[in-house]
């Protein structure tokens, strides 16, 4: 190269880092910022940020105190019985607007009592019992809480999810776990979303993650995490979990089940539930224990058998993954049926 085509190399260097970063700006998922939050004593999204989703759906989600949706923070301040809706991502929802989730759903059917969601991703039973009693203390007139579960697997013994809390086995308990951000996340991250500079933080992730091989040979990677096949003592685990997250409140406690099932795979569209089984040994369990049991599994399935849609998946992810509008709504009307035929 001479050195008379260095401007040249230099300004389309440039030029490609802007482009890049205009278009992740547009199409990449954000960053976003957390913060500590002294009433919880827990770190959530950072008060009046926007968390952007893109991989999957598309959605700006505007984020209220207590790491609440600008809606949530709404409900949870009003003088209206309430319940809270727990769950990881499938609650959660940042692939569409809040406004089509489920708890909001529920909201504009009018019933007695009013929801507000508390989810993120990884999130599990261990988490939610430690953080109920927390969430408790922020609103007045709180009748109880709904738990959705994305399949059996979120009430499996030791499934836990990275750095969250944890149901754990030999014996029974519940462990908690901070999962607190690291200080180079809490001191840049909000700059970085600001900025929309996803790409540098992909790159640091990725360095960060990687596991570099600087020899010949073969590396042993870490499988990724299977269902603990069930237990002969499956049934005392089950019991301990509800036992144990109904002490955590005076309110009610309710499951609502998500299937796994209707899917697509393999070009074809799967119907046969194959955790059907240990879904009806908890049924059994939460009703022998005075818990709430919500199953979605006939919904679900009556949307694609009536309709041909499936309630899972999003114009950019039409395969599966997370539930969609559809699902969110047969999930508001699960609780809201519920609810209606409890007199609550």
């Amino acid at each position: 190269m001479k050195w008379g085509q260095l401007p040249v190399w230099v300004m389309g260097f440039l030029f490609s880092c802007f482009f890049i970063w205009m278009v992740s700006a547009v199409f990449s998922d954000g960053i976003a910022p957390v913060e500590w939050d002294e009433d919880l004593g827990l770190f959530v999204h950072s008060k009046g940020s926007v968390v952007r989703f893109r991989s999957e759906g598309w959605s700006d989600t505007r984020i209220g105190k207590h790491g609440l949706t600008v809606f949530g923070e709404v409900v949870s301040t009003s003088a209206r019985p309430k319940f809270i809706l727990w769950g990881d991502s499938f609650a959660d929802a940042l692939q569409m607007d809040d406004s089509l989730r489920a708890a909001n759903l529920y909201n504009a059917m009018h019933g007695s009592m009013k929801a507000f969601t508390v989810a993120g991703g990884g999130l599990g039973v261990a988490d939610y019992y430690f953080n109920i009693p927390r969430y408790e203390t922020l609103a007045e007139n709180i009748n109880g809480h709904a738990i959705l579960i994305a399949g059996m697997a979120d009430v499996m013994p030791e499934q836990h999810v990275a750095c969250h809390s944890r149901f754990m086995a030999d014996p029974w308990r519940l462990e908690e776990s901070a999962c607190e951000p690291s200080s180079f996340a809490l001191r840049y991250a909000s700059f970085a979303s600001l900025w929309r500079l996803e790409p540098l933080y992909e790159l640091y992730r990725f360095m960060k993650e990687h596991q570099f091989c600087f020899a010949l040979g073969h590396v042993e990677r870490e499988s990724p995490l299977e269902i603990v096949p069930p237990r002969e003592d499956l049934n005392q685990a089950w019991v301990f979990l509800v036992e144990s997250l109904k002490a955590q409140t005076s309110g009610f406690i309710v499951f609502v089940y998500v299937p796994l099932v209707p899917f697509l795979k393999d070009g074809r569209i799967v119907t046969v539930n194959p955790e059907e089984a240990l879904k009806e040994r908890f049924r059994e369990i939460c009703h022998a224990q005075g818990v709430g049991f919500i199953d979605l599994s006939q919904p679900y399935l009556d949307l694609y058998n009536e309709e041909g849609r499936l309630s899972r998946g999003f114009f950019n992810s039409p395969h599966g993954g997370h539930v969609n509008e559809d699902g969110q709504r047969l999930v508001a009307e699960g609780l809201y049926e519920y609810f209606k035929e409890a007199g609550l």
